[in-house]
């Protein structure tokens, strides 16, 4: 049997750990994203970034600059999961999350229609988001912007044989 003091502590966590984690995911959802610096930050609370993704003036004259931006997010794992008339709405992992980054849950959305310089956000998209960030999240979209930008501009220079492609970039 469980001693009265004790059960009656329970009972209170088993109410207050899902009353927090509630509260966090509000507060999460209703936190604007803030500007990506160009240092890493120590620590950032509820961390939701956006930034800028140069996109190459070939892209933006082709018959769907959307569609070559999309394919190039796919190919890094993420799937589109909502679209709108002003933007698209990627995805990546699993709702339950993880605490590694690169198999944690991250939401994307892009600016519709895309221009020379079109904003991106990303957050993660765990089922209660992150209290706070060490760096990790704005490694992986500093990295995913610099990967986007190589590879729209690759997708228009054409490879040589004896030249290569000086645009590929590495995986993330």
């Amino acid at each position: 049997m469980i001693p009265a003091p004790m059960l009656a502590w329970l009972i209170v966590g088993a109410i207050a750990i899902p009353v927090a984690l509630a509260l966090l995911k509000v507060l999460y959802v209703l936190k604007a994203p803030v500007s990506m610096s160009t240092r890493k930050p120590l620590l950032c609370i509820l961390p939701k970034y956006w930034a800028t993704l140069k996109v190459d003036e070939a892209i933006l004259n082709s018959d769907d600059p959307t569609k070559t931006i999309i394919s190039s997010l796919k190919t890094l794992g993420f799937r589109v999961v909502d679209r709108g008339s002003s933007y698209v709405k990627l995805s990546r992992g699993h709702i339950l999350g993880d605490f590694s980054i690169k198999i944690a849950k991250l939401d994307l959305r892009i600016s519709l229609p895309p221009d020379r310089e079109t904003k991106l956000t990303i957050e993660y998209g765990a089922l209660f988001g992150a209290a706070f960030d060490t760096g990790d999240l704005w490694r992986v979209t500093s990295q995913l912007i610099e990967r986007l930008q190589a590879d729209v501009v690759a997708a228009n220079v054409p490879m040589t044989p004896e030249s290569g492609n000086p645009y590929q970039s590495p995986q993330i």
